[in-house]
């Protein structure tokens, strides 16, 4: 196409314009109605989505690492983070301050240690929420969640 062409095949879309809608601006100042607040790693996150849906990007990856690596595979994998949350909760009972609330042997589910300040450090004035703030000043995250109603004021640590 000749240049005379294409500046006429151009020119025939006119000037860009300004649309009253900023998508930019929308996502930087979502509508409160879109807002989704959920606690999430121990401190509350802001997401907006238009639907509130995820990715699919974990299955997909999960999926593909139990094609590549197969089922027995997979089970050893697996087999690995149980026998590494199992020492780990071995390492945090150890120190007196924490009951352990999860169970040690590997069972249906995920491999991750649940745990609680032992009621000697509860009484000291602080509670798990104090004790994740403060690792996360020291860059680990240790999410504490607050337990559903009915539990008292219980929470744990993960």
């Amino acid at each position: 196409m000749p240049r005379s062409q294409e500046r006429a095949f151009l020119a025939s879309f006119g000037e860009p314009r300004r649309h009253s809608l900023n998508l930019f601006s929308l996502f930087l100042h979502p509508p409160p109605k879109n807002k989704k607040t959920d606690s999430y790693l121990g401190a509350d996150q802001i997401s907006f989505t238009l639907n509130f849906s995820k990715g699919a990007s974990q299955i997909i990856a999960q999926a593909f690492m139990f094609l590549r690596l197969g089922r027995l595979g997979y089970m050893q994998v697996l087999g690995d983070c149980w026998r590494v949350s199992a020492a780990l909760a071995d390492m945090i009972s150890s120190t007196g301050a924490f009951e352990i609330v999860s169970p040690r042997a590997p069972t249906p589910g995920i491999a991750l240690v649940a745990f609680r300040l032992a009621a000697s450090y509860r009484n000291r004035g602080y509670d798990e929420h104090d004790l994740s703030d403060g690792l996360r000043e020291r860059g680990w995250i240790v999410p504490a969640y607050p337990l559903p109603a009915g539990t008292g004021k219980l929470s744990l640590l993960f």
